[in-house]
């Protein structure tokens, strides 16, 4: 609850490191320091210019084990990764009483393709740390709305924020916070599976070393082990979508997207993809699921939206709905 205007922002690392530090996603300073240092930051015009009334994201990029502390207005925060070895560390400064974080908000959203009103008015508000269910018949909008919240599809009317930022089709910084897995697998046929996580991996992470650290992790996580060298042609429908899920979370993202990820397989990797997701979510990442199938978010989901004709026409816990 405080005012950043006039601030002085300084880091203290316990371990020699490279970061970089952004502020509603201006970049403040990149630099390298050692041991036990203090690095200054005095904001600069543009960035006090970008400082908004309310949330205000301070974003931490850095590749260290350990996580650093940041004094800001005589406070002290220790500044956690959401998973082990995970190189963001987010800290959120208002200047009013709130809750958790609001990662994702959707106000009076309307898309139309001719005469379709496709999305009517939509508003949906998402909070870090939730498994947010998004449920709703086929036609709904679920995933007009999804593509909307990507920057994939222009809208006619409404606002979108992400991670308190305005969501745009060059909103790169925000998107590398993201993972996508599409309602339809999108894999490489010519790749292996091993192969296909590594390249979408690769469009994130840069560094060799971690990319193959990740790329081990999310294998583990979704049990395709045994498969590595396997082509997706020759996988069943259920690992195949096991392999979709491990493309768009090996970079562990903080947000992460599943649009029906269950359609189509059996029982049992139907179960392991559930167990999955709360897995993700224990871990950090906060989650949008859609689905038309009401005892899947009912099992899984802390807080659910039901959509019909493009609007939200219920929304809370299930206990509430």
């Amino acid at each position: 609850d405080q005012d950043l205007t006039n601030d002085i922002i300084y880091l203290r690392y316990s371990h020699d490191d490279v970061f970089e530090l952004y502020l509603n996603g201006e970049k403040l300073v990149a630099t390298d320091y050692s041991w036990n240092d203090d690095v200054t930051i005095e904001l600069s015009a543009s960035a006090k210019a970008k400082l908004r009334k309310g949330t205000n994201i301070l974003h931490l990029l850095s590749f260290s084990f350990f996580s650093p502390i940041l004094h800001l207005s005589h406070s002290t925060y220790n500044l956690r990764h959401y998973h082990y070895n995970q190189p963001y560390a987010i800290l959120q400064v208002t200047n009013h009483q709130g809750g958790n974080l609001m990662l994702v908000h959707i106000e009076n959203l309307v898309k139309r393709y001719g005469d379709l009103l496709a999305l009517d008015h939509l508003s949906l508000d998402i909070e870090e740390g939730e498994i947010f269910g998004l449920l709703g018949p086929n036609g709904s909008g679920k995933t007009t709305a999804i593509n909307c919240l990507l920057a994939l599809l222009k809208y006619d009317k409404g606002t979108i924020e992400v991670f308190g930022q305005p969501m745009t089709p060059e909103s790169y910084q925000v998107k590398q916070q993201i993972g996508i897995v599409l309602q339809n697998v999108a894999v490489f046929d010519e790749l292996t599976v091993y192969e296909n996580i590594d390249y979408f991996c690769g469009l994130y992470v840069s560094d060799k070393k971690r990319r193959k650290e990740l790329v081990n992790e999310a294998i583990q996580f979704v049990g395709l082990e045994d498969y590595c060298k396997t082509r997706p042609g020759k996988l069943s429908g259920g690992l195949l979508r096991r392999l979709n899920i491990a493309c768009g979370i090996a970079h562990k993202p903080r947000l992460i997207i599943m649009d029906e990820p269950t359609v189509a397989v059996d029982p049992q990797s139907r179960n392991k993809i559930l167990e999955g997701i709360q897995k993700l979510n224990e871990q950090g990442s906060t989650i949008i699921y859609t689905s038309h199938y009401m005892e899947e978010v009912e099992q899984i989901c802390t807080r659910i939206a039901i959509m019909d004709h493009g609007r939200v026409i219920a929304s809370g816990t299930t206990e509430e709905l």
